[in-house]
């Protein structure tokens, strides 16, 4: 969002914010305002050089190595593992694993090869492993701009649309996640040359998903024309010899068809016959693959992948939405990768593993598991089949596995997450590695740019549990606006957890109002302002009559398109008052505040908004408790920060579990795909955040991953991040790969809708240099 503000002002400051008072001497006299994003979504060709440059942000607790000719060996212990757990859970694997066991494993720790089978230089195909080869191909592509995720496959081919012009609308982001529709001519059953022959479509682009070969081998064959050269040759020239992958090979299938002069090399691992199974190698050079992908793309300072391609690769880029009669993977496939996302019934593959756990999955039950939370990639090869050949048997002993390894791993490898009892503990922030000149650097950014009277008066950081940072008038409630949609999706996970409802329970059991053009809306198309809901009279306006349980013709169908609507998230707001059976501010307090320590006078859920003049139309008495689930918590920052530390420790509070961790991931997570149209048009109230919401809107918390203008929220943000977002730059942000909320209230701020600001990324790079500033030392 751009913003004119035209001010004339005065103001002191002292040298530290935590002493600053602002003072206005004249008032703001003109204040022009204007959206000046654009109206049509522009095809992301990849981020700018900002946002691919190298970082340590990320990094876990060891310094990472990397290996040269041969891999470094460490011991379980000097890598924070604990080695007879360790054997446990590799005898349990080659226990149950079938075929050559764990014979065929290795475990890389920060680096070192802490575990190796005996036959870890065994050489076979890997099958379907090969499909993230071949994405990791279209992402350098993508970064040389030679094409984009959202062109279109018929530019590079144009006869691909002859028959069957459906198509013409396929992308190359379609292909990436097997959702094109594409079929060859006798699909799976017949040769694999029979692939790059179009047959009927199965269903429109991007309307579905199939794993699919077909659409991988068109995929390898847009990839090879582009880069006029084989798969086999651009990944050894661009990957494999950069990370010294010694043993390995990509081969073609029997036959295979050619490319523009060029022989196509299996791009899906697709096993027929002998010798065309796509990438051969070895569990020892697998694991330098994996370590370049826990690297983000970084191999030893040089940036081979960039780093904002290989955070999408490994996230779930199929909402979990979606529908198909096909083999499921929605909610975890991202390009490729196969995920440990949420699936539709909101659980996951993994439990037991981290939630950033992502892999590569070929048949033989070949693995290549990266899981960045603990810093370590785990192979297991095998040539033939082994384990339960049933997906979800498999899974049950990779998670099995993982939750006898979460015990070798252990707590001694993470910093100790500590809670508030009555008040924070506080410490300084080199206590908790956090450089403090850094940190009020970065705050002091926030106070001058806010250009409010409170500037971070209002705001905490608290970094593993520890108040590191305040300032001065914490304990002061004020309205937070838009943060009370976090509270309100609070609510709905907590209704859900405790079984008196879920995501797809129609709004309309509860509320008659919500009939006929409003029978399809679920509890899912609120939370993700996507449901169409509109009502009568303006969402918020001071002295004026807002109607927002009045509902009028809808905007759209549900889940069709996005649109950011207080009118809904009132009515949102109703649904669940009579789902809970009392006003949401008493449901919060007795399952959420309470429970972690907010004061009843910290925090109160205000109706309507009629504190700060608005006027709102009831027709019936038991609307009248109805609390405004759009912008009416009244809270201090202290009390804010404890709902951000619930988040970070994904719903666990001292021990005990006031939200479900899944809801947690669900919440924080992208729920609105990338895809979705955007409802309206500029100059409506809230079309920017609408522009916004797309690729980044959770269950009423912003996720710090990819919008329609290719970009993170803020870029030099972990990509964890996620964030409740308020007018007048009221925030909560929680940032998990750094263990820590950061939370600024306030109301007087003429930057009235500024949260979106291209300067909160500043902030972020301030901040980071605080966090890795390597000399801070702990006192």
């Amino acid at each position: 969002m751009g913003f004119l503000l035209f001010v004339i002002r005065t103001k002191s400051s002292l040298n530290s914010v935590r002493y600053r008072n602002v003072f206005w001497g004249l008032i703001t006299l003109v204040t022009y305002f204007t959206v000046s994003m654009p109206v049509t979504a522009q095809p992301f060709a990849g981020p700018t050089a900002s946002e691919t440059k190298p970082s340590d942000m990320y990094s876990v607790a060891k310094q990472m190595t990397f290996p040269g000719r041969v891999w470094q060996k460490a011991s379980p212990e000097s890598q924070e593992i604990d080695s007879k757990k360790l054997e446990a859970a590799m005898k349990y694997l080659d226990t149950h694993a079938g075929g050559v066991g764990a014979s065929e494993a290795v475990v890389i720790r920060n680096g070192y090869l802490i575990w190796q089978g005996k036959n870890s230089n065994a050489y076979h195909e890997i099958y379907s492993c090969t499909k993230t080869f071949t994405t990791t191909l279209l992402g350098l592509l993508v970064k040389d701009k030679k094409c984009a995720l959202d062109s279109l496959a018929v530019d590079y081919r144009p006869s691909l649309d002859d028959i069957y012009q459906d198509y013409g609308k396929i992308t190359f982001r379609q292909l990436a996640t097997m959702t094109s529709g594409y079929d060859g001519d006798k699909g799976d059953r017949a040769n694999p040359n029979t692939y790059l022959t179009p047959g009927a479509p199965m269903y429109t682009p991007g309307t579905s998903f199939k794993y699919h070969d077909p659409a991988v081998h068109l995929l390898g064959s847009l990839i090879t024309r582009i880069a006029g050269e084989s798969l086999r040759d651009l990944f050894k020239r661009r990957v494999a010899d950069p990370i010294g992958m010694a043993r390995w090979d990509w081969r073609a299938l029997p036959d295979a068809p050619v490319v523009n002069g060029i022989v196509l090399t299996n791009p899906a691992g697709t096993p027929w016959k002998k010798n065309g199974g796509g990438v051969y190698t070895t569990p020892i050079d697998l694991a330098r693959y994996g370590l370049l992908y826990l690297n983000r793309g970084n191999w030893n300072g040089r940036q081979i992948i960039p780093a904002w391609w290989v955070d999408q690769a490994g996230a779930a880029q199929v909402s979990a939405s979606v529908q198909t009669r096909h083999f499921d993977l929605c909610g975890r496939y991202g390009f490729m990768w196969w995920t440990n996302g949420l699936k539709r019934n909101g659980k996951r593959s993994w439990p037991n593993a981290p939630p950033g756990t992502y892999t590569a999955y070929g048949a033989s039950r070949n693995f290549c598991f990266v899981i960045p939370e603990w810093n370590m990639v785990i192979v297991r090869m095998d040539a033939k089949t082994s384990m339960a050949r049933s997906s979800a048997k498999t899974n049950q002993i990779w998670n099995q596995f993982f939750g006898i390894l979460t015990q070798a791993v252990g707590p001694q490898s993470v910093e100790p997450m500590v809670f508030p009892g009555k008040n924070w503990r506080e410490a300084s922030p080199e206590s908790q590695q956090v450089d403090s000149d850094g940190l009020d650097k970065a705050l002091n950014y926030i106070a001058d740019f806010t250009d409010s009277r409170e500037g971070v008066t209002r705001a905490v950081v608290i970094r593993n549990g520890y108040m590191i940072w305040k300032g001065s008038h914490i304990d002061t409630p004020e309205c937070v606006f838009s943060v009370s949609k976090a509270f309100a999706g609070t609510v709905l996970g907590h209704l859900i957890d405790s079984g008196k409802c879920g995501l797809n329970t129609l709004a309309g059991d509860y509320v008659s109002l919500l009939t006929d053009d409003y029978a399809g809306i679920t509890l899912r198309h609120f939370t993700t302002m996507t449901s169409g809901y509109n009502a009568e009279g303006p969402e918020w306006k001071k002295d004026g009559l807002c109607t927002p349980l009045r509902p009028v013709s809808p905007q759209f169908a549900p889940g069709t398109k996005v649109f950011y609507n207080d009118h809904a998230m009132r009515m949102f707001g109703y649904v669940l008052t009579r789902i809970a059976g009392t006003d949401l501010d008493t449901y919060f307090r007795r399952h959420i505040a309470r429970p972690i320590g907010i004061k009843d006078a910290s925090c109160k859920w205000q109706t309507y908004m009629a504190d700060l003049g608005c006027r709102f139309d009831f027709d019936n008495s038991d609307r009248a408790d109805v609390r405004d689930a759009g912008g009416g918590v009244w809270v201090t920052a202290e009390a804010l920060a404890r709902l951000g530390h619930l988040y970070l420790n994904r719903g666990c509070w001292s021990g005990k579990q006031i939200l479900s961790a899944d809801w947690v991931d669900a919440a924080t997570t992208v729920q609105v795909p990338l895809s979705t149209p955007v409802y309206g048009r500029r100059g409506i109230m809230h079309y920017g955040a609408s522009l916004q919401a797309a690729g980044r809107q959770g269950y009423n918390w912003w996720a710090n991953s990819f919008g329609i203008d290719g970009k993170r929220m803020w870029p030099d943000a972990p990509p964890r991040t996620y964030a409740a977002i308020g007018a007048h730059h009221n925030w909560c942000w929680v940032i998990p790969e750094w263990k820590m909320v950061v939370v600024r209230i306030g109301r007087h701020n003429p930057h009235y809708l500024g949260n979106f600001d291209k300067r909160y990324e500043k902030f972020f790079t301030l901040l980071s240099q605080a966090v890795n500033n390597t000399t801070a030392k702990r006192k």
